[in-house]
């Protein structure tokens, strides 16, 4: 069984991810969320995640046996700063 690490679990595209996901047999995936109450939805559906410090530079434990990291998290930037970056 494959596991999935899913950064930025709690914006809307994420957590759509994870509760089609959370449907399917045989898939085990981690959401990963910056506080508890980011997680809210994935309480309410018995969904296990991890809260998670982004700025820590040891994200090892929370990547470790992952043989997918998916990255949903945004930019840490202004939204004005966003076209110049693309």
């Amino acid at each position: 069984m494959s596991k999935i690490v899913i950064i930025g679990a709690s914006g809307q595209v994420a957590t759509e991810v994870c509760l089609c996901l959370s449907m399917k047999e045989g898939v085990d995936f981690l959401p990963l969320v910056r506080s508890e109450y980011s997680a809210a939805l994935f309480k309410l559906h018995s969904i296990k995640y991890c809260v998670v410090d982004f700025n820590q530079t040891d994200l090892r434990k929370a990547f470790k046996g992952a043989d997918l990291v998916v990255d949903f998290s945004y930019p840490d930037a202004n939204l004005v700063e966003i076209p110049k970056v693309l």
